[in-house]
């Protein structure tokens, strides 16, 4: 650190200092702002926080990750360039779409269960629903490859070796951002955790769901 860095005073010079010559948290704070944007897989968070424990759902984040550090790997490795393909994009972007769909019209249908059996699953059911719900959006690999082809391109992180700190700090954000939705879903478990809030909540999601599928296909298609 340097000099100008070592007085309380300057705390604040140090972290912007940081914050433009770090990658990893150039990579957090660009992953956090993506956050921001809602989705379907932040509201399945939330909803599986709501009507189970802290612990699967905090596994569920887990799956989320580990998928979007797959599709971060593949698109590191230049895999989205095949999805640029027309045939293969609009094949494995419909198959995508019917994943969601799938796992949307199942919440649209289900009973609100009780704690119990919502977590009977256990941890590993968890992480796979979080992987499952996240890869069925296959075209993030196209998303995350333009990412990083404007991060190797930026004269701010000109270093070949900076892309891969950028995206550790991206899932970082992926973890801290729906870890902190799951705990605030959990927190909210006493006020919706009856049975009619809870079949509300089913069908909110469920119904993001099948609209996100459709918003897919109708991508791919066009």
């Amino acid at each position: 650190m340097s000099m100008a860095c070592r007085l309380p005073a300057d705390a604040g010079h140090c972290i912007i200092v940081a914050m433009q010559t770090l990658p990893i948290l150039q990579g957090f704070l660009f992953g956090m702002v993506l956050q921001l944007s809602v989705g379907p897989v932040c509201l399945a968070v939330f909803r599986k926080a709501v009507e189970g424990r802290l612990g699967p759902a905090l596994w569920m984040v887990a799956g989320v990750a580990a998928a979007d550090g797959a599709y971060i790997a593949l698109a590191l490795l230049g895999v989205a360039s095949f999805l640029r393909i027309d045939t293969l994009r609009v094949i494995v972007g419909l198959a995508g779409a019917l994943v969601l769909a799938v796992f949307g019209v199942r919440l649209i249908r289900a009973e609100a269960a009780p704690a119990a059996a919502e977590t009977s699953g256990g941890s590993l059911a968890s992480l796979r629903y979080g992987f499952l719900l996240t890869v069925a959006n296959p075209l993030t690999v196209v998303f995350w490859g333009g990412v990083f082809a404007g991060v190797a391109a930026s004269t701010e992180l000109a270093g070949s070796g900076d892309v891969y700190p950028f995206a550790a700090g991206c899932l970082l954000s992926t973890l801290a951002f729906l870890s902190a939705v799951a705990v605030f879903g959990r927190s909210l478990s006493p006020l919706l955790s009856n049975g009619k809030a809870l079949r509300w909540l089913n069908r909110v999601v469920g119904i993001v769901l099948v609209g996100f599928a459709a918003k897919l296909a109708v991508d791919v298609l066009t």
